[in-house]
């Protein structure tokens, strides 16, 4: 039997899925992500606010983008072009959400200045940063972790890879989580609980000017 390092990609044409993949809950969650784009386009052009939630469009056109091609892979599971494009979008898509998250708390930031936990031109910097580092090891996680043959040096790297970003992404959402708790229960003490709820309403439906 050859060793694993040395096994060609020949061996595993027919089997780039370590399972049977569902050919029925891709195209679900393809119209689900989509109707998601589209609604957020029409508030967009609507509301003429694409400078505060540009990145859930982004996101979910990315998002849904993978989703299509997993659908695609799982009719064409020798295509190893689909099968690492798959990857790449779908591990692409939510970091982008993230993105969109950061940018709304920073402008919940700017309208209760008095309730931040710290500056709030810093918000959006920061949580971009870590997510433009989460999303680099995204992205090169699921190149190495698709173009490898399981049980290379290079599948094993991706591996790792991606589970190094599962965990920076779990412990940058329970900071972000916290920071939101802790601005709710400051402005609750305060009393301005509802106009922070207002606020936070406005930031993805701004009025036109």
């Amino acid at each position: 039997m050859s060793s694993s390092n040395t096994t060609s990609y020949e061996e595993y044409t027919y089997n780039l899925f370590a399972y049977e993949p569902n050919h029925v809950l891709p195209i679900v969650f393809a119209c689900i992500v989509g109707a998601s784009v589209v609604a957020h386009v029409i508030q967009n052009f609507y509301y003429s606010f694409w400078r505060i939630t540009f990145f859930m469009f982004y996101g979910g056109t990315v998002f849904t983008v993978g989703w299509i091609l997993r659908a695609a892979a799982s009719y064409n599971q020798e295509n190893l072009g689909l099968y690492i494009s798959q990857i790449v979008f779908i591990l692409a898509g939510p970091p982008i959400y993230a993105a969109a998250e950061y940018n709304i708390l920073g402008r919940l930031m700017h309208y209760l200045p008095m309730h931040a936990v710290f500056h709030p031109g810093r918000a959006f910097g920061v949580f971009v940063f870590v997510g433009i580092v989460v999303e680099t090891f995204t992205g090169v996680g699921a190149g190495q972790l698709a173009g490898g043959v399981p049980g290379s040096t290079q599948y094993t790297v991706g591996g790792i890879l991606i589970g190094i970003t599962l965990i920076l992404q779990g412990c940058v959402e329970i900071t972000f989580s916290s920071l939101v708790a802790v601005i709710h229960y400051r402005a609750w003490r305060a009393g301005t609980s509802r106009p922070m709820s207002r606020g936070s309403a406005s930031c993805c439906t701004a009025p036109r000017r």
